[in-house]
């Protein structure tokens, strides 16, 4: 199944962290506190205004959390759970879609430079999503998964930069050139894509799970 793969995995945990950093904001307030703010967490004491508090406390009613604790804290996981089973049940219910989405994200990035962009063809990298879903080689991982297909459709020198036998560029820069983990960004941006897009389509109808807008 394709929620099993780890491209799918990849993509939940993204995407539940995305939902956890928008739905459930105010357990992120103290990255914002002065240092008088932060000594009050660590005594116990939200520093936020009541209305804030009070706020807050019922919407986390109303979506089935516990309420922040002393300090404005966290309780328990309650918040990444809900998220991430938003996550989990959104893209289960489009994934027939899962093989187009990456296809697309794959041709507007067009790692191996086929030009499928110009030539208004997005379904150059239908097969290659398709078996980076699939991941024949059980790697376990998104990041291999994605090397493995595109080196097996495009050559092993696809996330080979030239530049690094190029000997007018300074030993160091080629160096740092040979230690960049291209197949890695372009994991990063590949989810960056697919989860951007289940956003929309989460925000198109979120009272599905009881936020009102």
């Amino acid at each position: 199944m394709s929620m099993e793969s780890p491209f799918t995995k990849t993509l939940v945990k993204s995407l539940a962290e995305r939902l956890h950093a928008k739905y459930f904001s105010e357990e992120y307030d103290d990255r914002f506190d002065s240092a008088l703010e932060a000594k009050e967490r660590r005594r116990g004491i939200n520093p936020m205004s009541q209305e804030y508090i009070d706020k807050m406390d019922s919407k986390r009613r109303e979506l089935g959390v516990s309420k922040l604790g002393p300090g404005g804290k966290p309780q328990d996981n309650n918040s990444l759970e809900l998220t991430e089973q938003w996550a989990v049940d959104l893209i289960s219910a489009h994934e027939q879609m899962l093989n187009r989405d990456l296809s697309l994200a794959l041709f507007n990035e067009d790692p191996a430079e086929t030009m499928c962009k110009e030539n208004d063809c997005d379904d150059e990298y239908d097969y290659i999503a398709a078996s980076i879903i699939a991941d024949p080689l059980r790697s376990g991982s998104f990041n291999a998964s994605l090397k493995a297909a595109l080196e097996h459709s495009f050559g092993e020198d696809i996330f080979v930069d030239p530049r690094i036998n190029d000997e007018s560029i300074d030993i160091g820069e080629r160096k740092r050139i040979a230690n960049f983990d291209q197949a890695s960004e372009l994991a990063d941006k590949l989810i960056n894509r697919v989860a951007t897009h289940y956003i929309e389509l989460f925000e198109k109808e979120p009272e599905r799970v009881g936020i009102t807008k």
